[in-house]
Formats: structure tokens, sequence, C-alpha cells
């Protein structure tokens, strides 16, 4: 737990990799990822936040992976790419919380075989030239009445391929 930052901390750092740990923060970020960090790798690991991210991709991070991985944020968003975060894969994670998937302005990245279930907003929401992404074999569930499993605003060639949706409206 960290005073309002984030737990771990990646800033232009390349391939690392956090394996098999539990890393949580009721202040800030669980995990942050800034600036030119590319090709590291999060795997195995339980990822918790209560008011920020669970895990913040920022500002030109790409090529990194999150594998087989629990995310979680009741308050907030849970894996946030935002700003260029290009290029990243996710396989194989729980993602749980407010908002469990947003990706602003970031393209050309990977949510595969994932599970994200939402307490009061969008399970995935991709929006503002948050371009040729692509979801497959993932489920996305919403709970709140007023909001769907998907939201796309203004983005192109989004790829939703052999996945499940369950909410009020399935997607805007």
């Amino acid at each position: 737990t960290n005073g309002g930052g984030a737990a771990l901390f990646v800033y232009g750092a390349s391939s690392n990799t956090i394996a098999s740990s539990n890393i949580s923060n009721s202040n800030g970020d669980g995990i942050g990822v800034y600036l030119n960090s590319h090709y590291n790798t999060i795997s195995a690991s339980t990822i918790t936040a209560t008011v920020a991210k669970a895990i913040y991709l920022f500002a030109s991070c790409s090529y990194n992976t999150i594998t087989g991985s629990v995310l979680s944020n009741p308050g907030g968003q849970v894996l946030f790419l935002y700003d260029n975060a290009n290029s990243n894969a996710v396989n194989g994670c729980t993602m749980s919380g407010a908002a469990p998937l947003y990706i602003h302005s970031s393209s050309s990245n990977m949510i595969a075989a994932s599970y994200m279930s939402a307490t009061n907003g969008y399970a995935a929401h991709i929006e503002n030239s948050a371009n040729y992404n692509t979801i497959i074999l993932s489920t996305m569930i919403s709970a709140n009445t007023d909001s769907g499993a998907l939201y796309l605003y203004r983005v192109s060639s989004a790829t939703i391929l052999n996945s499940y949706m369950q909410a009020s409206t399935a997607a805007y």
C-alpha cells in the first residue's frame, strides 16, 4: 500500500517480469506502467486497488503482457490503457470492479480468454481513437442497469469474436 501513488511503479523501464505476486493499494494504483515502458510481463498475480486503477498503462507503453492474473477494484477502473498504450496483450485474466476494462486512445491491443465483470459501469469501455482493438473468447458482464457489457465510442475496426456479453443492453 502506498499513500496515493502506485504500489509498484514502472517508469520508462522495459523487459521486467512480475510473477506470482500479490499487490494491493488502498490509496492509488496497484501497478502503474508509465512513459515508454515496453515488453514487461505480469503473470499469475493478484492486483487490487480500491480508489485508483488496479493496473494503469499510460503514455506510449507498448508490447506489455498480462497473463493468468486476477485484477480487481471495487471503486474504480481495473485495467486502464491510456494515451498510446498500444499493442499490449491480456490473456486469461479475471477483471472485476466498477469498470474492468477501459481503453482510451490506445490501439491494437488484444484481450483474450478473459472475464470482465462490472458492478457499476461497462465491462469493456473502448473510446476516442482506440482503434483495431480485439476482444476474443472473453466474457463481459455488467450488473448496472444503465450500462451495457461493451461500449464503443469513436473507434474503428474493433473486433469482438466468440465472446459472451450480458447486461441490460449487450453493447453500445
